[in-house]
C-alpha cells in the first residue's frame, strides 16, 4: 500500500508525496538536518516554518497501490497547481525527477558542489572505505565450484591494458619469490594444457626477445637463425641427435631450447 500525503502549514499544503512508510517518520525524514542541507525550494520552505519555532504538518491525502502510486501522485500535483496552490515540488511527480528540466544555473551549481574540495574527498573516502570492506567481506571466504566456473566464463578472452601490463611489470621486476611461491606457481602450472594458440605466442615471444639466447648470449655458438633452423627440424621429426651433431652444439642445449619453446 502506497500513501499520497501532503505536507504544509496553517491550512495550506505546500508539498506533495508518496511513501509506504509511517507519516510521522515520513515526515521526521523531511525534518532532519541532513536532508535540509539542499538548496531546493521544499528545503527552503520548510527552514522557513522550522525558525518560527513551529513545525509542518502531514496529512493523507489518498491510499493507492504501487502500480498507479506514480500516476496519482502525478494527478494530485497537477491539480494542486491547478487550484493555485504554491507547490514546493520540483518535479511533475511520478518516479524519480520525471519532468525536471533543470535550468543553466541549476547544472552549473551542481557541478560546482560536486567539484568542491571537501565533497571530493568524501566521496573518495567513501568509496576506498567500500573497496576495503566490500575486499574484507570476501577474505578467506571459499569459492563454491560454481562461483569459480562463473569467474572464469567472465575472464575468458580478456585482456589487460598494455598501460596496466607495463605497471604490473614495473612491481614485478626485480622481485625474488622464495621456495614456498616458486612451488604454488610449480602446482598450479602442473598438468596445465596450452592451446596451440597459446603456445605459438610463447615461442614466438622467445624467438623475438632473444630468450632462447642465440646470438644475444655472447658465450652461446648459436644464431637466432640457427635456433629457428633447430626449431623447424625438430618439428620435421628429426631427433635431437642428429641436430647436436649438425649444429656441434651438445645435447642438452637441443633439449633446452626445445623445452623452452614447449616442444618436448
Amino acid at each position: 500500500m502506497i500513501f499520497i500525503y501532503g505536507i504544509g502549514f496553517n491550512d495550506q499544503v505546500r508539498y506533495i508525496g508518496k511513501t509506504y512508510k509511517n507519516l510521522n517518520e515520513r515526515l521526521k525524514e523531511h525534518l532532519q538536518p541532513s536532508r535540509l542541507k539542499d538548496n531546493t525550494h521544499k528545503n527552503n520552505w520548510i527552514k522557513s516554518i522550522l525558525r518560527t519555532g513551529f513545525k509542518p504538518k502531514i496529512f493523507l491525502i489518498e491510499t493507492c497501490n504501487e502500480k498507479n502510486s506514480a500516476k496519482r501522485e502525478m494527478f494530485w500535483i497537477a491539480y494542486c497547481n491547478k487550484t493555485g496552490r504554491r507547490l514546493t515540488n520540483n518535479t511533475i511527480g511520478g518516479d524519480g525527477a520525471v519532468g525536471w528540466i533543470p535550468s543553466d544555473d541549476n547544472i552549473k551549481n551542481m557541478k560546482d558542489a560536486q567539484n568542491r574540495p571537501d565533497v571530493l574527498n568524501r566521496n573518495r573516502e567513501r568509496m576506498l572505505g567500500n573497496k576495503f570492506a566490500l575486499g574484507k567481506t570476501w577474505v578467506g571466504k571459499p569459492k563454491s565450484q560454481e562461483g569459480k566456473d562463473k569467474l572464469s566464463i567472465l575472464k575468458t578472452g580478456t585482456r589487460l591494458k598494455e598501460e596496466t601490463r607495463e605497471k604490473i611489470s614495473f612491481k614485478l621486476k626485480g622481485r625474488v619469490l622464495d621456495e614456498e611461491w616458486k612451488k604454488k606457481i610449480g602446482a598450479g602450472n602442473s598438468g596445465k594444457i596450452r592451446t596451440q594458440d597459446t603456445k605459438d605466442a610463447i615461442r614466438k615471444t622467445i624467438i623475438e626477445k632473444g630468450i632462447s639466447k642465440g646470438e644475444n648470449n655472447p658465450n652461446s655458438k648459436l644464431t637466432n637463425k640457427q635456433t629457428n633452423e633447430i626449431i623447424d627440424m625438430f618439428k620435421r621429426g628429426e631427433n635431437i641427435g642428429n641436430i647436436s651433431k649438425k649444429y656441434m652444439v651438445t645435447y642438452q642445449n637441443i633439449r633446452r631450447i626445445l623445452k623452452k619453446c614447449e616442444l618436448i
